[in-house]
């Protein structure tokens, strides 16, 4: 059984980035803007900081009380817009649910969009559009597959989620590389027999141990997309979707859970502020 190492593989991108953004005449500059006291929040949060600093990414982080006026926050996403030296502006999620999430999220300029997550955006997604920037963990996952030497082309891969963040466009991305797509979600019936039939399994539930060792078969890969924070023995633990100790035992390869998928979310990110940095720079 192979792990697919997101950390070592997190590195190897990483010493590419560093070489790209040292060839730059500046830094590129990205704005982050936190809402609320959420811990897990402000755990990604932080790894995008520290990510950032070893590449020479600056980072600008505006924190706000979950109370903030809808108005207000937008203002700031307008005034980043504006401002030249930022080249990347991302909202961390989830926000509070008293605030609208499209409308804010649209207010962002579509040429710093690094999170790929407006409309204007999502829709060059789904048209193929090759300006369009891919969310970081779709683009993190793609790029964890085929950087572990597994080609996606001819692939059956089964997308289990539909979310604008990772389900989506996880499955427009591997279409793209050739790969032939069955997609998922809560109401899909006989989900196991879905499950079995892919050759790469992408699981992003936010469900903990939701995939047992009836979804899968011997010479699977499978990529745990999911993490749910539970307390054991007064410790955080993070858990995956996918039961790794039992699944691990029969499939092929197997992301774990954490080490997998978050490092290169953090790295492809980083990819995107480059991506938006340097389309400036041509334009």
């Amino acid at each position: 059984m192979k792990i697919l190492d997101g950390k070592k593989t997190a590195k190897i991108k990483e010493e590419e980035l560093l070489k790209r953004v040292k060839s730059f005449s500046v830094p590129p500059q990205l704005a982050i803007i936190l809402v609320g006291e959420r811990e897990d929040s402000k755990t990604y949060v932080k790894q995008k900081i520290k990510t950032s600093e070893r590449l020479g990414i600056k980072t600008h982080v505006f924190s706000f009380d979950e109370k903030i006026k809808q108005e207000e926050l937008i203002k700031k996403i307008e005034e980043l817009n504006l401002n030249k030296e930022i080249s990347g502006i991302i909202v961390q999620m989830p926000l509070p649910s008293k605030l609208n999430t499209r409308i804010i999220l649209d207010k962002i300029s579509p040429l710093k969009d690094v999170d790929g997550l407006t409309t204007l955006n999502q829709g060059k997604i789904l048209t193929g559009d090759s300006g369009a920037f891919i969310p970081a963990t779709a683009r993190g996952i793609v790029s964890l597959i085929t950087l572990s030497g597994i080609s996606l082309e001819g692939k059956r891969v089964t997308v289990l989620g539909r979310s604008l963040l990772v389900g989506r466009p996880v499955a427009l991305l591997a279409e793209k590389y050739g790969a032939t797509i069955i997609q998922c979600h809560s109401r899909t019936k006989k989900l196991d027999e879905l499950t079995r039939l892919a050759d790469i399994l992408v699981v992003a539930v936010g469900k903990p141990k939701f995939i047992t060792i009836k979804h899968v078969k011997k010479g699977q890969v499978v990529v745990d997309v999911g993490i749910t924070i539970l307390q054991k023995k007064g410790q955080r633990v993070l858990i995956g979707d996918v039961d790794y100790e039992k699944v691990s035992k029969i499939v092929k390869a197997i992301s774990p859970v954490p080490g997998g998928v978050g490092p290169m979310t953090v790295i492809s990110l980083l990819e995107n502020v480059c991506d938006a940095y340097e389309e400036r720079c041509n334009t």
